[in-house]
């Protein structure tokens, strides 16, 4: 796990990683060929996927072997609520938002924001974050594991 103090310099990396990897031309036999992605299919953790589609104007799909959209069904993965009076589909559903929010600790959010206006030439996120704008934009998410395994969630 990084330490803290790091995590914005991950998430720089990691944001230009991905923008590098949807536009940067390519060798191919001695020759540099242009590339700009068409469509971006990515797993939740790639925080860029969202920003940089809508940078190219391209759709986004994401594949996710967790549950990654709010439901009541079940709690997101990275978190655990140990004991609470709330009722506990109520928490399931508001543990999605919890992990979407904390991604703006620690300067996190300003580091997407720089982001999304230098690189992307985009305004900042809206407060509402990610959930809010892949539920506006109507991003499809495909769940890559068996109903017998964990069965479909009922919202």
């Amino acid at each position: 796990m990084q330490s803290p103090d790091r995590e914005p310099l991950v998430l720089k990396r990691l944001l230009q990683d991905l923008w590098s990897a949807c536009t940067e031309s390519v060798p191919f036999q001695g020759e540099q060929f242009l590339f700009v992605a068409d469509a971006i299919i990515a797993n939740p953790a790639a925080v860029a996927h969202i920003h940089c589609a809508e940078a190219l104007g391209i759709p986004v799909h994401i594949m996710s072997t967790n549950p990654c959209r709010p439901t009541t069904s079940y709690r997101h993965p990275n978190t655990t609520i140990l004991r609470s009076n709330i009722h506990f589909r109520v928490n399931n559903f508001r543990s999605y938002f919890l992990v979407d929010s904390m991604g703006k600790r620690g300067g996190l959010g300003q580091v997407i924001d720089t982001f999304r206006e230098h690189t992307l030439k985009l305004p900042p996120l809206h407060p509402s974050g990610v959930l809010a704008a892949m539920d506006k934009r109507r991003i499809p998410t495909t769940h890559l594991y068996s109903a017998r395994l964990l069965p479909r969630a009922l919202d």
